[in-house]
């Protein structure tokens, strides 16, 4: 099997090809598929072109992005509810319960990504610890404790009577 040469041409036409692989990888497409769809000599390369065509793109402001956000979930949000209408008009309730599950997904994740689930009005919590002993210091302390205890219940115990002498003895039958 003869792998088809990566295209000749400019620069550009790399650049496209990264942009493709982006695009492929984006689709799920494995490093591996990506390499012999477009011609890489390896899955490496593959990837190397990839992170190269990320490198080139501008950072986006966090405004726009959230715009973007916010943009996307309001056509997504479209969809569903025509969807929805179209399920309740053929009387379709269990599209119609899973689009309203997708709808409350989707809500969700959107309020937890425009920060909905903060409360704002809840005051910043300050904890201020005074430690007056050292970890070592607590210890010994506990330590002195323990003796204490240990000798005191000793005082209170009975004596032990010695043990008895054993007697040794052999039976010598007549």
């Amino acid at each position: 099997m003869t792998r088809p040469g990566p295209p000749g041409g400019p620069r550009q036409n790399s650049r496209d090809r990264a942009a493709k692989a982006f695009n492929l990888r984006c689709k799920g497409w494995t490093w591996r598929d990506i390499a012999t769809e477009l011609g890489y000599r390896s899955h490496a390369g593959a990837i190397t072109a990839v992170r190269q065509h990320l490198a080139r793109q501008p950072t986006e402001d966090q405004a726009i992005l959230k715009a973007y956000t916010a943009g996307s979930y309001q056509l997504t949000l479209q969809r569903l509810q025509r969807l929805a209408d179209k399920a309740e008009t053929a009387e379709d309730f269990t599209a119609s319960a899973t689009i309203a599950r997708a709808i409350g997904d989707l809500t969700d994740k959107h309020a937890k990504l425009t920060g909905q689930y903060v409360e704002p009005d809840k005051p910043d919590v300050e904890v201020n610890v005074t430690v007056g002993l050292t970890p070592a210091a607590v210890i010994g302390e506990a330590r002195s404790n323990l003796l204490a205890i240990a000798a005191a219940r000793r005082a209170q115990m009975p004596a032990i009577a010695p043990p008895a002498p054993v007697v040794d003895a052999e039976v010598v039958e007549a």
